[in-house]
């Protein structure tokens, strides 16, 4: 039996390209995501957590969770393309595929921050063949 299609690992590291559905409707925006088993990802966690863990627990009161929250899954996003080519913009400003850019995106479309968070955190989604192929016979 040959297991390959459940081989999640290699495109977690090296991501996906997804384009979010918000509220029933494709955004026009595809983001290469990488998944929460990635290297990269499993890194920021451990480390945060480590920091964390070390802050004396009056001090995790003032932590801004939220920004932590956008900080993180910003950092699971690798890429940023609008579908058929152009500028992302938003609110006629060029949003720039960069941290800075996707918490900006996450600031003003909080459900984009949950899409793709959730997303990554799904393996079936870094499935080394499309799950289509995986339907039951």
């Amino acid at each position: 039996m040959n297991l390959d299609r459940f081989a999640t690992q290699k495109n977690a590291n090296e991501g996906v390209w997804v384009e979010p559905v918000l509220f029933g409707e494709k955004i026009g925006v595809e983001f290469l995501v990488i998944g929460k088993d990635s290297d990269e990802v499993q890194k920021y966690t451990k480390a945060m957590a480590k920091e964390i863990s070390s802050l004396p627990k009056d001090e995790r009161a003032e932590v801004d969770w939220k920004e932590r929250s956008k900080q993180g899954t910003g950092l699971r996003i690798k890429g940023m393309r609008a579908v058929g080519g152009g500028d992302v913009t938003l609110g006629g400003e060029k949003i720039e595929a960069t941290q800075a850019g996707y918490v900006k995106l996450f600031n003003e479309i909080p459900e984009l921050q949950d899409f793709i968070y959730n997303y990554t955190e799904d393996r079936a989604n870094f499935l080394s063949k499309e799950k289509k192929s995986l339907k039951k016979q």
